[in-house]
């Protein structure tokens, strides 16, 4: 694409795909009526029908300046048969690459989607894709495509107005997903698989365990008290000929007063 010989004074004027197309008599009338270019003022008139645009090449560089910066932007366009359709202007010898913009809701603007796409290039005009009249439902698919000139690399993955938008255009350089960096995929971004620090709360309630002890427990301290009772009264020996077993202790230390 860089070795392309490129156009000179040549205004590029593209028509929205989605509405009426023009025919070329209501080219050559809106070029000399809308547009008020005098015939000895154009070198071609060339019609592009791939991309649904129209060349017009002026035939020395002050005209085509002059037009340029009459008509540079967007504007509409009546045709013979009573209908409007968009048309948008721009110099012919700038890139321009078709962008579409997937995941953004219909309440998002396009002059929202303008203002993140224009860190990444100058942007011409943007559209709103229809599914097509094979359809049942001839409505708008939710798809912005956005002519653009760029001057850097648009990742695949963008945030606009708080949704995670995804990228494509031609000749895209693939991005990863997850931190758009260009040196791998999402599969192998080092990133994806950290995993954020656990953090460990200490207990705030208490649980029936903190206020019932253990049997185990329970056992080990009865057996300690009634060792120290008989051994207060005197019958060390006969705790450690009997060791303590539950009832039975007590009723020996029953006996023993």
């Amino acid at each position: 694409m860089n070795s392309a010989v490129k156009r000179e004074n040549t205004l590029k004027a593209i028509f929205n795909k989605e509405e009426t197309r023009p025919t070329a008599f209501d080219i050559h009338r809106w070029i000399e009526e809308g547009l008020r270019i005098k015939d000895t003022e154009i070198q071609a008139i060339q019609l592009v029908g791939k991309q649904n645009a129209v060349y017009i090449k002026l035939t020395n560089k002050i005209s085509y300046e002059h037009y340029l910066q009459q008509h540079t932007g967007s504007s509409s366009v009546k045709l013979m048969n009573g209908d409007n359709v968009t048309v948008n202007i721009t110099p012919a010898d700038e890139e321009v690459v078709m962008v579409r913009v997937l995941n953004i809701p219909p309440e998002v603007s396009n002059e929202r989607i303008r203002n993140v796409l224009q860190n990444y290039g100058k942007v011409q005009h943007i559209e709103n894709e229809k599914w097509s009249s094979k359809f049942r439902c001839n409505v708008y698919t939710g798809i912005r495509i956005t002519h653009m000139v760029l001057n850097k690399v648009i990742p695949s993955s963008i945030v606009i107005a708080g949704h995670e938008a995804y990228v494509t255009y031609p000749g895209q350089e693939l991005t990863c997903f997850s931190c758009g960096s260009t040196a791998h995929i999402r599969q192998a971004c080092p990133n994806r698989n950290i995993k954020a620090p656990v953090t460990i709360q200490s207990r705030t309630r208490l649980t029936l365990s903190d206020l019932i002890p253990s049997p185990s427990v329970s056992t080990a301290a009865a057996t300690t008290t009634m060792t120290s009772v008989s051994s207060e009264n005197g019958t060390d020996s006969l705790s450690e000929k009997q060791p303590s077993t539950g009832i039975s202790d007590t009723k020996l230390v029953q006996e023993s007063n």
